[in-house]
Parts: C-alpha cells; sequence; structure tokens
C-alpha cells in the first residue's frame, strides 16, 4: 500500500512479541517516513490521521484507552508520547539486566548475531550510568575481583 507520495508507510506497531522493540521499531520507520513525505508540512489533522492509520488495529485499540480530545488540540507529539509512555513507561533496570546477563550466544548464531542481540539488550540496561555513579576506588576494586565484578552487573 503506498501513500499519495508513493512511498510506502512502515509496517504496523507489533504488540504482541515484544512490545518494547516493536514500539522502537515502528518509531524509527515512523520518523524516516515523516522525513521522506515530508509530512510535518501538513496540517496536524493530516499528520494524526496518517499515524493512526499506520499503527494498525491492535495499537489503535490502545490508543483509543489514551482518553485524549478529538479536536485538533492534541499534537501527533502528544499522541507519541502517550504510546512512549504506555509501552515503555519505567524501566525495570534490574530485569533488563537480569535479561541481558542471561543471554547466551545460541549454538547456530554467529558472533555478530550474539553481539547484535547483546546490543539490543543493553540500552535499557543503563550500564554505563550503573558503573560510573560509584566512587573510582569502588570500580577499580571491582576490577581486581572479576567474580565480585560480573555478580555485581
Amino acid at each position: 500500500m503506498a501513500t499519495p507520495s508513493g512511498i510506502r508507510p512502515p509496517h504496523t506497531l507489533n504488540l504482541k512479541e515484544s512490545p518494547i522493540e516493536g514500539w522502537k521499531l515502528f518509531k524509527q520507520s515512523w520518523e524516516n517516513y515523516v522525513v521522506i513525505t515530508d509530512i510535518l508540512k501538513k496540517d496536524n489533522k493530516y499528520q494524526k490521521a496518517m499515524f493512526l492509520h499506520c499503527i494498525g488495529p491492535d495499537a489503535f485499540k490502545v490508543y483509543n484507552t489514551f482518553n485524549l480530545a478529538e479536536d485538533d488540540t492534541t499534537k501527533l507529539q502528544d499522541i507519541i508520547a502517550k504510546f512512549e509512555n504506555f509501552i515503555i513507561g519505567e524501566t525495570n533496570e534490574s530485569y533488563e539486566r537480569y535479561k541481558f546477563n542471561q543471554r547466551n550466544q545460541l549454538s547456530e548464531e554467529t558472533t555478530d548475531q550474539f553481539i547484535t542481540a547483546l546490543k539490543t539488550l543493553s540500552p535499557t540496561c543503563n550500564f554505563c550510568d550503573f558503573l560510573y555513579e560509584r566512587k573510582p576506588s569502588q570500580r577499580q576494586a571491582r576490577h581486581r575481583n572479576k567474580k565480585s565484578w560480573n555478580a555485581e552487573i
């Protein structure tokens, strides 16, 4: 399905398998689509209608729960922020670190595929903040004892 500009819109938002990953992929695709089609030059009503058309029926049901004004006062950015808050919300860093640390390389997986999988898990872990919120002497002590370092993370 192509739009009046001839550019195919992003695939619908997948909320079933991995909602956070689905949202991030959809949002990236949507942002590219906005640039390519110059949607921001259109009026607010058109922008919202195109976004709601692209998200698909499952995400549209979620949108209907947001209790946003149906008039032109609701901006596209408001809708996107609502989805962001609904899908991602507050990240449980402990759980995200647990998922990261439990991820092992699969036998059929190449090293590059494994590294890519780790990179997709790492943004929600906030490892940099976690490691550098401590004093330098605490970080050095953890480096000396690898077992305690791995257990901490």
